[in-house]
């Protein structure tokens, strides 16, 4: 049990210095294209940063009300897969991203759950 909880920590601690330095990521639209965009977190580990296209934009992580995976949420017009992971902001806004793998998109959902508890 104890392993387990150092094992969590330490891949939060490496996730969130991967996000401070930034990861090139994919967002898909509503549409189904995907755009290369990329994702950075502030120091505090209290904002996203999403760049597409040389457009930026924060969300604070207590906007964040859910972070789906895989084909959920399934009232959205996006056309989601297993390998996409999906945050549902307060105002109703979805921003899906899609990873090349099941493994790395459960990694980014489930660390990135926990650092919004966190903000709870």
């Amino acid at each position: 049990k104890e392993r387990e909880l150092r094992e969590i920590q330490k891949r939060i601690k490496m996730f969130a210095k991967e996000m401070l330095r930034g990861q090139e990521m994919t967002a898909l639209a509503t549409d189904g294209q995907l755009k290369k965009c990329v994702v950075t977190m502030d120091r505090k580990l209290k904002n996203m940063k999403l760049e597409i296209n040389q457009i930026k934009r924060s969300i604070e992580l207590h906007r964040i009300d859910e972070i789906h995976q895989g084909t959920e949420p399934n009232d959205i017009e996006t056309p989601l897969d297993e390998l996409c992971s999906t945050l549902v902001l307060n105002t109703g806004e979805c921003i899906t991203f899609r990873f090349t793998t099941v493994d790395g998109m459960r990694h980014f959902a489930t660390c990135l759950q926990i650092l919004v508890d966190g903000q709870q």
